[in-house]
């Protein structure tokens, strides 16, 4: 019991430390925008998911689409613990000009359920690999989430790290 309470203690502190970084937030109270996300998953086999999201954001207060993502892909889940996740983002954002910039982002999650009674933990590790054709620049980054959750508390705490692993522009 005692580890328990370290362990969730350490994710409580980890996750206070990375919300107190994020700074100070801007908000535009001229402009209202809806962000609108949809997911599917379609159970395929026993060890198989269909994956599929699509996001739109609409700003100018709601009379213009500024952003929108399609994602396509699938989970496989080897054990009851253990999935992996790869799929393909296509997406369409509007710049600062007002024009649209196109970008593809190939992902690869990882997540794991750690089996206790009582307690939830799980861990998610995401790869993601982005390519804008307008700039011909790549770039790669990785993002950890750690979650824990008491099942006789409703609340539960997570910690999210995020790291460009590198950028790249190709001469020529």
């Amino acid at each position: 019991m005692k580890k328990i309470f370290l362990l969730s203690a350490l994710f409580w502190f980890c996750s206070v430390l990375a919300k107190t970084q994020t700074g100070q937030l801007i908000t535009d109270d001229e402009n209202i925008q809806s962000w609108n996300d949809l997911q599917l998953i379609v159970p395929m086999t026993k060890y198989f998911d269909f994956y599929t999201a699509l996001t739109l954001r609409f700003g100018k207060n709601v009379t213009r689409l500024n952003d929108e993502r399609y994602a396509i892909g699938f989970v496989y889940k080897p054990t009851k613990s253990l999935s992996i996740q790869p799929f393909y983002w296509y997406i369409d954002a509007r710049n600062s000009r007002s024009q649209f910039r196109h970008e593809d982002r190939l992902n690869l999650r990882v997540s794991y359920r750690f089996p206790t009674k009582g307690f939830g933990l799980s861990h998610r590790s995401a790869f993601e690999y982005r390519y804008a054709p307008e700039n011909r620049n790549f770039r790669v980054s990785a993002r950890n989430r750690s979650k824990c959750r008491n099942r006789s508390c409703p609340v539960s705490r997570s910690a999210e790290f995020y790291a460009r692993l590198g950028t790249c522009q190709p001469n020529g």
